[in-house]
């Protein structure tokens, strides 16, 4: 394990050189470079800014955190959203950032709560812009073209018990693609349950999205009209991935099933196996031979999508990982989890 101080001088040499000033005798692959902690609950979301320099993380302590991934320390947080916040992305350029929640737990129940609205953060002056309301229920993930004009976003709750009804019932759930410029959004129709995971394709024009409803469906989002869907998982759909040049999309269930589709026929190409609980994450590297995986099993994998091999498997969170992504020169790797900690990773050559 590298020294926790020595690593902050080298993090802090330069984000663009981060990989050459590491990759010593010393590092060791797989092991965390670094824990950061702040948060005071679940860890649900994190994203790194463009330059790789600071980061996001969302939580159930009803907060969104900027770091800085050099010193380890928040740079500031963000307190506006009244429930849990759920998930947060960069625009491009990294000033401004797109933060969404929703939802508490009331005992063993998932309230739907109250704040549903999305926040455009304008991060120096760690106060929102703009808010975007729309959703009837907690807003579970966010995806943000890379030109800053779009983003998409799938949410879904649960009706609260009653004597009247004592069975929860699903209630806010769908999918909504966003002008940012305009304020507006399109809903996206067609799922049967919650939608907890969405992407982008590099181009903005097509968007996936995953449901509870078992199916993964493909749209063009200027015309908000279903181009595809995807049928084969036998349990709750969590996460998804379109690679970069929009031909393959991966998608991860309750089950830890990894699926990877062919975009354009809809046919299944392979499984990737190996998590045993939820796959809460999905991210393809830029070249779009590997993926990332982040699982309620408290796991990290990476893989070669080509032949479906698992090439690691990082092991240091003790509770569930909600998020785990790429850094920009993608020799790093940035994860959440439900223990209440960040961990940035030596991505294992």
């Amino acid at each position: 394990m590298i020294h926790t101080q020595s690593v902050r001088m080298l993090i802090g040499l330069c984000a663009a050189t981060i990989a050459a000033a590491v990759a010593d005798s010393r590092a060791v692959a797989g092991d965390d470079v670094e824990v950061l902690k702040a948060h005071t609950d679940k860890v649900t979301c994190v994203a790194i800014s463009p330059d790789g320099a600071r980061a996001l993380s969302t939580s159930d302590d009803r907060t969104v955190r900027e770091w800085d991934l050099a010193a380890g320390k928040v740079l500031r947080v963000l307190k506006d959203h009244k429930d849990y916040t759920l998930a947060a992305a960069y625009l491009p350029g990294g000033a401004k950032a797109l933060s969404a929640g929703g939802g508490l737990w009331k005992g063993k129940h998932f309230s739907l709560g109250s704040d549903f609205a999305l926040r455009l953060w304008d991060l120096e002056k760690a106060s929102p812009s703009r808010t975007f309301s729309g959703h009837s229920g907690p807003v579970w993930a966010i995806a943000v073209s890379r030109d800053g004009r779009t983003a998409l976003t799938g949410s879904g709750g649960w009706t609260d018990p009653s004597s009247a009804q004592p069975q929860p019932k699903p209630l806010g759930f769908g999918a909504s693609v966003w002008n940012l410029e305009a304020g507006s959004h399109r809903e996206l129709k067609g799922h049967l349950h919650w939608v907890q995971a969405v992407a982008i394709a590099a181009d903005g024009r097509r968007g996936v999205t995953g449901s509870w409803d078992k199916s993964v469906r493909l749209w063009d989002l200027a015309g908000a009209t279903l181009l595809r869907e995807f049928k084969g998982h036998n349990e709750m759909v969590n996460s998804v991935a379109l690679s970069p040049s929009g031909a393959t999309i991966l998608s991860g269930s309750s089950a830890g099933a990894i699926f990877v589709w062919n975009a354009e026929t809809g046919q299944r190409i392979r499984e990737l196996r190996g998590h045993r609980k939820r796959v809460w994450s999905l991210a393809f590297s830029q070249d779009g031979k590997t993926v990332l995986s982040a699982s309620a099993d408290n796991t990290i994998r990476l893989w070669d999508v080509a032949v479906g091999k698992e090439l690691h498997i990082l092991k240091g969170h003790t509770d569930e990982v909600r998020r785990a992504v790429f850094s920009p020169d993608e020799q790093w790797i940035l994860s959440g989890s439900h223990d209440k900690t960040l961990r940035l990773w030596k991505r294992p050559k």
